[in-house]
């Protein structure tokens, strides 16, 4: 099964630490949607899903602490989109643990679209401010 996602140029943020834990998230989503199509045990793919909303809350944390430091003037809408990205993903994480043995189509569906339309329409903001 090949990747969900993959790296490229153009979701280069313009800061080389948040281009390197954007392809930390890339590389746990991809693992995540290796892991379901091969059939891995729920136990497996919930501990990929953790993984990957613990990576995304750190880089988030990272980025916000970041946007502070260089004075980016939407940093309260940043903040707000990083809220409810996290929210979705635990919530999707409570149902799994509530009862699934497979990631949904629609779950990598908006893990793909999230991830690349936030590098490309939010992330590029902070990094054209220096």
């Amino acid at each position: 099964m090949g990747q969900l996602f993959a790296w490229d140029d153009k979701y280069d943020v313009g800061v080389d630490r948040m281009n390197d834990e954007h392809k930390q998230i890339i590389a746990l989503m991809n693992q995540l949607y290796q892991e379901s199509h091969e059939g891995a045990p729920s136990s497996i793919l919930l501990r990929t899903l953790n993984a990957l909303a613990s990576c995304a809350a750190a880089h988030f944390a990272d980025e916000e602490a970041y946007m502070r430091s260089v004075n980016f003037p939407e940093f309260a809408k940043h903040k707000h989109i990083h809220e409810a990205l996290l929210t979705r993903v635990r919530d999707y994480i409570a149902e799994f643990q509530a009862g699934g043995d497979r990631i949904s189509r629609e779950f990598f569906s908006f893990l793909k679209l999230w991830l690349s339309s936030h590098m490309l329409h939010v992330d590029t903001k902070y990094g054209q401010c220096v």
